[in-house]
């Protein structure tokens, strides 16, 4: 007779150590407001004539890592995104503007080479972290975020040219 009580709770125990009675096989979709996970997005083979889009590489730079960056690889692009004015009033030696505000801003981004590095940033990081997404859609390959910006490179005394 005490078997049928034991069976019975095996059944359940099983079930419940093994995740329960689902079907689903996938992850548990992730809490709102929970930290992204470190998934990857599954991707559909290219074919053999094709060539799959290169991977934007991006690094996120104190003002003292780029610094050292520009001065080892002196080919490196500086970009800031900030606005005429802001860039006017004091910028990186050798920069050139990109105003993200301007309407004109993914269209100036493609008359550059997506095959060179950038050391890309705004006045605190703001904008310039907005940017990216439009630097891996038009499939920049290597790009140095200035986390801090033009206040970073400011607090550490770095040259600033007008």
């Amino acid at each position: 007779m005490k078997t049928i009580y034991v069976f019975p709770s095996l059944v359940i125990s099983a079930a419940i150590l093994s995740g329960g009675c689902q079907k689903n096989d996938q992850a548990p979709a992730p809490k709102k407001g929970s930290a992204p996970s470190a998934q990857t997005a599954k991707v559909a083979p290219a074919k053999a004539d094709e060539k799959a889009p290169a991977e934007t590489k991006i690094e996120h730079v104190t003002a003292i890592q780029a610094a050292e960056f520009i001065i080892k690889n002196p080919d490196t692009v500086i970009l800031d995104v900030r606005t005429p004015s802001e860039f006017a009033s004091g910028h990186i030696k050798g920069a050139i503007n990109i105003d993200f505000k301007a309407a004109t801003f993914t269209d100036d981004l493609q008359k550059l080479d997506p095959s060179k590095s950038y050391l890309v940033h705004c006045r605190s990081g703001g904008r310039s972290t907005s940017s990216l997404d439009t630097f891996k859609k038009l499939n920049f390959k290597h790009i140095l975020h200035l986390d801090g910006g033009m206040m970073d490179w400011g607090k550490e005394q770095l040259p600033v040219e007008k």
